[in-house]
């Protein structure tokens, strides 16, 4: 039995090691935080354009509409692109019908797409924005009333890019171990430099920023496409706090976190030359390359070895008796949430990972409802 033993002991020193690097960036980030300075709600209320890509939200559309013109920000300043990718319902006519009874036609367009992707809607939309500043957002998202107020504040600073909001964990508390993880880390990313990874439910940008740059239609992941963009150009991408939306569903599902992952890492690849050379930016590029590639698979093959060693209730310390410490790393992984949610979320990047590898590319945008 000395041989498990030693996959007991290897199992756990690939555990450590693959743990250690996205740690200490977590630690760096963390205490990058008490930095963080946010920008004064002031009288800076430029003309915004908002862009809303839909397909078939019949059910969300009018609430969606409803909910910007709602907001703290003047609707004379705000112009409404909606572009629909070949939508099978009333999503267009519900859209056209509450648009011309709440604002002038002059301040909003419909345009209809036959090509599937969100990416291919946000090349088009580009192509058509006509002021400095644009906001995007998915008609899902139910955002609070100061957002947009609070996103173009940001752009007072000429270095700023792109902002986005963050998710609410507050409303799902089923997540909350991995989102707030991931909230401190966008936010301390944005303190230090910039983060590369948005939150496309809503997000705003410079429309300078993008210039004459276009995300790759077939990848996906287009908001995070469009801050690394604007970090590219020389500007900042950051994550405001104070922006908290959420959805009318608690949980997303599995195949709609695989496509969303798998957009991440075919991102980060795509823009890896900015790895290297862009300071405090290729530090966190790096990081992000390496936790959505090689951390899930040293996450999963440890897991493996000190489960399937564990079963035996390994004496890893003495050949005659069982040691119970053996068994802490696997309770630890398998019986706590923060254990389980590691579990899970590296096996999403695998699956995400191992369907790039097989051909299979997820770039098509299908909204879920239900």
């Amino acid at each position: 039995m000395e041989w498990m033993a030693e996959i007991w002991i290897y199992g756990f020193i690939l555990l450590f090691f693959s743990v250690l690097p996205p740690l200490f960036h977590y630690l760096w980030v963390k205490s990058a935080m008490s930095a963080l300075s946010l920008p004064e709600n002031s009288n800076f209320y430029p003309r915004i354009t908002i862009f809303l890509p839909v397909k078939n939200e019949e059910i969300l559309i009018t609430r969606k509409l409803k909910e910007i013109l709602s907001m703290d920000y003047p609707s004379e300043k705000i112009f409404i692109i909606i572009v629909d990718s070949d939508s099978k319902d009333r999503t267009v006519e519900l859209a056209e019908t509450y648009l011309t009874s709440n604002l002038e036609t002059k301040n909003w367009r419909i345009e209809n797409i036959s090509g599937n992707g969100k990416s291919l809607a946000v090349n088009r939309t580009l192509d058509l924005i006509e002021t400095e500043f644009f906001v995007m957002m998915d008609a899902d998202a139910i955002c609070p009333p100061d957002s947009l107020q609070n996103l173009i504040s940001w752009f007072s600073n000429h270095k700023i890019g792109g902002v986005c909001g963050q998710y609410d964990t507050d409303k799902n508390p089923s997540d909350i171990a991995y989102r707030s993880r991931f909230n401190i880390t966008r936010i301390g990313e944005s303190v230090i430099d910039s983060t590369p990874i948005f939150e496309g439910s809503i997000c705003a940008f410079r429309t300078k920023a993008i210039g004459e740059s276009r995300v790759f239609e077939g990848i996906n992941a287009d908001d995070s496409q469009l801050a690394i963009i604007c970090r590219s150009n020389g500007f900042k991408s950051v994550m405001d706090p104070r922006i908290k939306f959420f959805e009318d569903s608690n949980t997303i599902s599995r195949p709609r976190k695989v496509r969303r992952a798998q957009g991440i890492i075919r991102t980060l690849f795509a823009y890896k030359s900015l790895s290297s050379g862009n300071g405090n930016f290729s530090r966190i590029m790096v990081n992000s390359i390496y936790f959505n590639t090689l951390f899930p698979w040293g996450i999963m093959l440890s897991v493996s070895a000190l489960f399937f060693s564990s079963i035996f209730i390994l004496p890893v310390f003495s050949s005659e008796t069982t040691n119970p410490i053996s068994l802490v790393p696997i309770f630890l992984l398998l019986f706590t949430k923060t254990g389980r949610g590691l579990i899970n979320g590296s096996s999403v990047l695998i699956e995400a990972q191992l369907k790039l590898l097989m051909g299979v590319r997820l770039n098509k945008w299908e909204p879920e409802r239900g």
